[in-house]
């Protein structure tokens, strides 16, 4: 049995990889959306995808193993108390193969969920997304918090990457969402997804959506090159305001387009 757990927002890039792992005989209960509307804060919001992912975490609590092998619990990403259930969920199902996707803006979901997988004894197979897309978005969700002067939120942003950097290497993962929310998927993201689809697949991967993010997000520099230098400063073990001095003045026009 294969056990897949997708934590994110059900935007288009989540959409794109359901639609290929739906063509290659995955079983997938609560696909994500295919797009949601921009909310006037200049955020992503679909109540479409607050409703599947709550309907997801009820059936998750309610259900136990009779839930399908394949289960996006998106829902945790807007509730904490459901990672207790969603553990005993996975203590309920047959040992076999996890692969989490992450969402960079909640690395205390990746590892909460990967340590229980783990405990269990289920083999993990991680996608994280950690890219410079995905942390804009965190950026701009830090504007509305309370109290929060400019230099938290650039210290918040960094220290965000972060720690979703130091989840991918401690569990020996490789973005690959993020990028499809960039609109991009490099030579390493789409190798790591063939080699999850495994025989299944035999076909090139279809075009992933474009987003207004992708040319400023990887503009001057491939995405190669920015997930590079961001593992460079993960084994140097630099500090957050580090990171943001280089990534910063990039990811200040990014943000606009968010």
């Amino acid at each position: 049995m294969r056990l897949v757990i997708i934590s994110g927002d059900g935007g288009p890039g989540g959409a794109w990889l359901s639609r290929i792992l739906s063509a290659n005989g995955f079983e997938i209960p609560y696909p994500s959306t295919a797009g949601h509307p921009r909310a006037p804060d200049g955020f992503f919001e679909s109540q479409a995808v607050v409703d599947i992912n709550r309907q997801a975490l009820a059936d998750v609590g309610g259900r136990g193993p009779d839930l399908p092998a394949f289960a996006i619990l998106a829902a945790l990403a807007f509730d904490r108390s459901a990672r207790e259930r969603c553990t005993r969920f996975l203590a309920e199902l047959p040992h076999g193969r996890s692969i989490v996707l992450y969402d960079a803006r909640m690395p205390w979901l990746l590892r909460s969920w990967m340590t229980a997988a783990i405990e269990l004894g289920l083999h993990p197979e991680l996608v994280v997304t950690c890219d410079p897309a995905d942390a804009v978005v965190a950026y701009k969700e830090a504007l509305f918090g309370p109290n929060r002067d400019e230099r938290t939120r650039q210290l918040q942003w960094a220290s965000a990457v972060l720690e979703g950097l130091e989840c991918a290497r401690e569990f020996d993962g490789i973005a690959v969402t993020g990028m499809l929310t960039a609109g991009i998927v490099n030579s390493s993201a789409q190798s790591a997804l063939l080699r999850l689809l495994g025989d299944r697949s035999r076909h090139s991967l279809p075009p992933c959506p474009v987003t207004d993010l992708s040319t400023p997000v990887t503009s001057p520099d491939s995405v190669d090159s920015w997930y590079g230098r961001l593992y460079e400063h993960v084994a140097r073990g630099d500090d957050a305001e580090t990171v943001w001095s280089e990534f910063w003045p990039h990811l200040l026009t990014a943000a606009d387009y968010v």
